[in-house]
């Protein structure tokens, strides 16, 4: 905000550089690599710098394993790096971890934790939300872990899939808007639609019917991939008294010129990374006193990257080409190589499991449902259909009102 004397004007005061797709050609991408790959450099030299002790979480994927390969390069010793594994050997990157540890000579801790462990401490993750969320827990658990290794700072990878197209929405969202603008005109499918859609294939193809009830765009597609709850849902929830309370015609307006994939990187970053991976990052490190750094957010090297062709982002086949040749040789070949693989809780089995009990009272708690202006009976029909099976209603989205339930709870909220 600034004062010009008579008022005060509000505007933004950094706008992420992106290329018109008109501009994108006459780049050379040799110097730009170059460029960046310095860049890139200086901002994890930055970031390395402290007085307290300091590890980086390394990973088995591309942007944790580049940031840990950099740091060797940039200082000389004195590189810890810290994995967290777990009890369910489809998400436990530790093995791969060690590995390139091993051959960056880093001092590499590697901390091991249950799912007992993880659901001993959820009320704790509830006592730090300072707004609900159904994404921070992993940094909480990963973050505490950092501390229990004896680390004050901690660096992430956080912003790598947002800048270097690592979501599968960026494969994803152009093939479903160009199929979209297949159709010139809406379709609003009805539930018997939707409900053999489900049969069929799942929330997928019930996302899919949706898809041709919207105007064909990128903004649009992008948005029904990232929703929880479907529109039917919602409406059921709320019984539309939330309607218009948010509007996404800006973010329209900021991409409508971009190419296809840096509209999707515009949208990563300027939603889901801002408006909850950076919030929740940075409520559950400090809530255990751990400070989250994330030199691929450093405002240089963003700028260097978004300026660049939303094309030399795209695989070639290898994963985020552009930030592997940034980074250079000494990244060993197989880190592209390897399968992706999130961080993520079982929610589905633990809810139908040892925390059914407490997600049953919760879902029937009607007097807590109005106060936060919820449809008492919604949330009990969603938990009918999760148990029933009904694919459109997984674990994710039950955790989700078992958050805003206990966030209600613990401060009383009320609507006005």
């Amino acid at each position: 905000m600034a004062w010009n004397g008579r008022e005060v004007e509000r505007r933004r005061y950094w706008t992420l550089p992106f290329p018109r797709a008109a501009e994108e050609n006459g780049v050379r991408r040799k110097a730009a690599v170059a460029q960046l790959g310095h860049e890139l450099r200086e901002a994890v030299r930055l970031h390395l710098i402290a007085d307290v002790p300091l590890g980086i979480f390394l990973s088995s994927g591309v942007d944790s394993s580049a940031i840990a390969t950099v740091a060797t390069e940039v200082r000389r010793g004195g590189i810890h790096t810290l994995s967290v594994g777990f009890d369910q050997p489809d998400f436990d990157e530790t093995s791969e971890a060690s590995n390139l540890a091993r051959h960056l000579g880093t001092d590499h801790t590697v901390l091991r934790l249950t799912g007992a462990e993880l659901l001993a401490d959820i009320d704790q993750v509830f006592a730090a939300m300072d707004q609900p969320t159904v994404d921070g827990f992993n940094t909480y658990v990963v973050s505490r872990a950092a501390r229990q290794a004896g680390l004050t700072v901690a660096l992430s990878g956080l912003g790598g899939d947002e800048l270097f197209g690592g979501y599968a929405s960026f494969r994803d969202v152009p093939r479903a808007t160009t199929l979209r603008r297949l159709l010139p005109f809406s379709i609003r499918a009805p539930q018997r639609a939707q409900d053999w859609a489900c049969r069929i294939g799942g929330r997928g193809a019930v996302k899919a019917l949706e898809l041709f009830a919207r105007p064909p765009s990128t903004v649009e597609t992008y948005l029904l991939r990232r929703e929880l709850l479907l529109p039917n849902e919602r409406r059921a929830l709320h019984n539309g008294q939330w309607q218009g309370l948010t509007s996404d015609w800006a973010i329209a307006e900021d991409v409508s010129s971009l190419s296809e994939s840096n509209r999707v990187s515009a949208l990563e970053l300027s939603s889901y990374m801002r408006d909850m991976l950076l919030r929740d990052g940075d409520v559950f490190s400090m809530a255990v006193g751990l400070e989250l750094r994330v030199p691929l957010l450093d405002h240089v090297f963003v700028e260097g990257v978004v300026r660049l062709p939303g094309g030399w982002k795209e695989p070639d086949p290898r994963p985020k080409p552009l930030l592997l040749d940034a980074v250079g040789p000494a990244l060993p070949a197989s880190v592209p190589e390897r399968r992706k693989r999130g961080f993520t809780f079982p929610w589905d089995a633990w809810i139908r499991g040892p925390m059914r009990a407490r997600v049953d009272r919760a879902v029937h708690e009607q007097e807590v449902w109005r106060a936060v202006g919820i449809a008492p009976a919604a949330p009990e029909q969603l938990w009918t259909r999760f148990h029933a099976g009904d694919p459109r209603v997984g674990g994710l989205q039950i955790m989700a009102l078992w958050v805003l339930h206990e966030y209600a709870h613990r401060h009383g909220l009320a609507v006005a």
